[in-house]
C-alpha cells in the first residue's frame, strides 16, 4: 500500500484436497497479520488504494 506501512499478502493452501485462499494484512514493522479475509475487497484499508493495474494484472485473484 502506497505511503503505508502495512503489506497485502495472498496465500493459497490445498487442504482436504481443496484450494483455500486467504489474503491477510501484515504490518511490515512486525510481519503481524493484523486482519484476513478471503477476497482483498473484504479489507478495506487495502480496497481503498487498490490500483485497478493490479487488479487486472495480478494472478492471485482467479
Amino acid at each position: 500500500m502506497p505511503g503505508h506501512t502495512k503489506l497485502l499478502a495472498a496465500r493459497e493452501a490445498k487442504v482436504d484436497g481443496r484450494y483455500k485462499i486467504r489474503f491477510e494484512l501484515l504490518n511490515l514493522s512486525s510481519l503481524e497479520v493484523e486482519r484476513w479475509a478471503d477476497k482483498p475487497s473484504s479489507l478495506s484499508v487495502f480496497y481503498r488504494s487498490q490500483a485497478p493495474a493490479w487488479k487486472a494484472r495480478t494472478v492471485s485473484i482467479r
